[in-house]
Formats: C-alpha cells, sequence, structure tokens
C-alpha cells in the first residue's frame, strides 16, 4: 500500500536507496494493458534488469515525476531511466507531456507511441527531444530494438550526451564512432572507417538540406552494418544502437515535396 503523499511504489525488484542501482526504472505513461505487456517484453528481451512504474494517465505521470522532485529534496530516489509516453491520451496529449518532461528533465530518453496516422505529429516529438517514437500496429523488431537502445544508452547517459541527444545526426555520428572504437583493427579499416566516413557525410547533407543525397549515405550505412555483423566485426548491442539512431536520422529528414 502507498503511504499518503508519497510516489506509488515502481512495480518490480525492490531498489535499495542509497546504493549503485541494480536496475533501471521504466515510467510508461500509457492507458493500455496490451502496450504495457508488449513493452515489458520488449525490455525482458534486452536483457537489462529493469523495473515499472505505470501512469495510466498523463497528468498522474507529470504527478509522479513531480512527486519525485519532492521527495528527492529530503531522500535519496530513483529517477527513472526510459519514458515509454502515448502521444494519444484523455485530457493532456503526449507532446505536451513531453514538453513538461523536458522542463524536468533534459537528458531523460522518451520513447513516444502513436497509431499510423499520428507519424507525422511523433516526427515533431523528436525536434522536442524524444528519443524515438514507435508506430501502431508495432513492428515488433522495431520495437524490441527501441526500447533496447534506449535502456543501453539510459544506463551510460552522462551530461555531455545532452546535445548529440537532442540532435539525430550527431546521435548517428555518435553512436557509429562509439560502436567502431570497439571495433579490432582489422574491422575498423574495412568496414570500421567506412561507417565513420558515412555517417559524416550524411550528416552534412542533412545540413545543406539535400536530403536525396543524404538518404544515399544513410543506404549506404545500412549496408556497412549488415556487412559488419555478417562478418563479426559489431557486437549486437552496438549494432542496436546505431541501427535505431540510424532509423532517427532517417525520419528527421525533410519530407518529399
Amino acid at each position: 500500500m502507498n503511504t499518503p503523499g508519497l510516489p506509488p511504489e515502481p512495480r518490480g525488484e525492490q531498489v535499495p536507496i542509497g546504493e549503485k542501482k541494480p536496475t533501471l526504472l521504466v515510467l510508461h505513461i500509457n492507458d493500455s494493458t496490451d502496450d504495457q505487456v508488449l513493452f515489458q517484453a520488449a525490455c525482458r528481451k534486452a536483457r537489462v534488469p529493469v523495473q515499472w512504474h505505470v501512469a495510466e494517465t498523463a497528468a498522474r505521470g507529470i504527478s509522479y515525476l513531480k512527486s519525485l522532485i519532492d521527495l528527492g529534496s529530503t531522500q535519496p530516489v530513483q529517477w527513472p531511466d526510459l519514458v515509454l509516453l502515448d502521444i494519444r491520451m484523455p485530457g493532456i496529449d503526449g507532446v505536451e507531456v513531453l514538453r513538461r518532461i523536458r522542463k524536468l528533465d533534459g537528458t531523460l530518453s522518451v520513447i513516444m507511441v502513436t497509431a499510423n496516422e499520428d507519424v507525422t505529429l511523433a516526427r515533431e516529438t523528436l525536434e522536442l527531444g524524444a528519443f524515438d517514437y514507435v508506430a501502431k500496429p508495432f513492428d515488433y523488431e522495431y520495437l524490441d530494438r527501441t526500447v533496447s537502445a534506449g535502456l543501453v544508452q539510459s544506463s551510460a547517459t552522462s551530461a555531455a550526451d545532452e546535445a548529440v541527444k537532442a540532435d539525430p545526426w550527431r546521435r548517428l555520428a555518435h553512436a557509429i564512432f562509439r560502436a567502431t572504437r570497439a571495433m579490432n583493427a582489422t574491422a575498423r579499416a574495412s568496414t570500421g572507417t567506412r561507417l565513420e566516413a558515412a555517417a559524416l557525410a550524411a550528416a552534412r547533407e542533412a545540413a545543406a538540406r539535400r536530403a536525396a543525397v543524404a538518404t544515399e549515405h544513410l543506404e549506404e550505412i545500412e549496408l556497412l552494418l549488415s556487412i559488419a555483423a555478417d562478418l563479426g566485426d559489431l557486437p549486437g548491442t552496438d549494432r542496436t544502437l546505431v541501427e535505431t539512431a540510424l532509423e532517427a536520422a532517417r525520419r528527421a529528414l525533410p519530407a518529399a515535396p
């Protein structure tokens, strides 16, 4: 039972206060029980230990975060590492919730959940700082990959990553350069340097608003990733981070007229 005035207990394993977190905390702001089951399954596949707090409405999600801030002034609390946020909910919509989250925390990873008819709106949330979005009906492979990348990035986030997370092109270059630095010398010489060059070229073309050319470089990155994976040059976790960043960059391209 919850103590009056304190935030609701997260679901999952208890986290010892004052100790290093053994698990990540996921805040799911969504009124769909089916979605909750799917995302919890995706977290299990990521092999990252997590616990959950579910807020069935946007107002409850914001209230939960604010209560953590209030409680944190007197004792240690666990702040969420990842938010799964539905765009369409009764009352406050997910876009407004994202704006409010950004006022509370500029770096918290937020994955938006949307229906296909809201994809344009979901793309706009990337400009507001969303980590990524997944659309219904779900592509389960992409859903698993996005959640995994969000959890991995959350577990390794530092203050220096703020600008990287806010810009999909810097995020892509950052993910690729991190991955290639972990390659052995042979792998980096064969596929790593080409991945780095393609990432920088894509970012330059996107900045110059040459979307068609930027798309060609993104396709080159996709091919190189596949080759690197086939050759065993790229660990699965690194590939997941790069693929998710690649998709975010592709979605950030201006739509064809």
